[in-house]
Formats: C-alpha cells, structure tokens, sequence
C-alpha cells in the first residue's frame, strides 16, 4: 500500500494506491506524487494530485523480464517539474535503447535518443535530466544531459574520461579520471 501524510500532521494518512504487485513511488513535490503501479503484464505510471485527490494514469510501459535482464525501466523514471524520463533498454538484438520522456501534465509522449547502451538509470534536479552510458551507439559521447523544461540537450565540456554523471539540484556533477587515470577530480557544473 502507498500513503502519504504531511510532516505536520502524520496521523492524517491519505492511501495512494494498493497493488497486487509492487508500488514505488519516484517523486513528490508539493503539488503530486508520481508513482509506479507494477502489473503481471504492464507497469503504469500515475500522478496523484495531493489536495484534490484526483488520480491519473500517464504512461504505460511493458513489464520487463528482470531475471534475465535486470534493467531500468518506468519503474525508475526520474521526474523534474512537469517531466518524467526513464531508459527503455534495449532487449533484443537489433534493437535501439531509447529514453522516454512524459510530460505529467500533458500526457504528451516523446522518445528521445538515449546515446548508447547498457544505461545508468536517469537522475534529475531542477534544471537537468542526466544519464550516461556504458557503450555509444555511434550518435556522439555516450552520455545526455538534458534541460529540464525543454529537454534540448545541454553540451558538457569534459576532459579525460568521466564516471557517474548525475543531475543534482541546480547542476551537473560528475568525477574525471585524467592522465591516464593518475588524477581523479570531481566537476560540480552550473552552466
């Protein structure tokens, strides 16, 4: 079961959702709470809007096989103002990795180009989306961060190889390994 009670008063308990299956809840803001409903053949994302109680699916998405696979998917969609993203890994050969971007107001669904595969799962602050990686997919650098409000892809400069890009708060962060790896340093990036 997912409930949500305010700080102030804890005892004043709202039930969200029950499931079968799984719940996970992956962001909260004042206004909603975003959360996952885990089903046997389909997940669906859904917003919850706190003061009036009304309740709307946004997006859907495959269930995947996580013996096998293992892999990101809706189920750690990343969610910044009025955007959710989360990594569809690709899971047969041929296949693209794509990310998909829902807006949770909208509905409006766009599928954006992910920059390679075997993915980090999507962060986000309140300016970027970010992920990265392992492998390119030949479209450039390996890894994306985009504008929050209108995921137009926002360029780094980066020196050296770079590990575990994420989107924080207002910036980017993420560590450099350079000469060869005998000097590590961490990039906090506010453009």
């Amino acid at each position: 079961m997912l409930r949500v009670a305010p700080l102030s008063d804890p005892a004043s308990v709202q039930t969200i959702a029950s499931s079968g299956e799984w719940l996970a809840a992956v962001g909260l803001d004042s206004r909603r709470l975003v959360y996952v409903v885990g089903g046997k053949t389909e997940d669906q994302l859904r917003v919850r809007e706190i003061s009036s109680g009304v309740d709307k699916l946004v997006a859907t998405a495959p269930v995947g096989d996580t013996v096998v696979f293992g892999l990101p998917g809706i189920d750690q969609a990343a969610v910044s103002g009025d955007w959710a993203i989360w990594i569809d890994e690709a899971r047969v050969a041929g296949d693209t990795t794509q990310a998909v971007a829902v807006n949770l107001t909208t509905g409006e669904r766009r599928t954006l180009d992910a920059r390679g595969s075997g993915c980090s799962t999507v962060t986000a602050g309140s300016r970027f989306f970010a992920w990265s990686c392992a492998k390119s997919n030949g479209t450039g650098e390996p890894y994306v961060v985009l504008d929050a409000k209108t995921l137009t892809p926002s360029p780094l400069a980066r020196r050296g190889l770079s590990y575990g890009l994420v989107a924080a708060d207002d910036a980017v962060i993420w560590l450099n390994a350079v000469a060869g790896g005998a000097t590590r340093e961490v990039t906090l990036y506010r453009p």
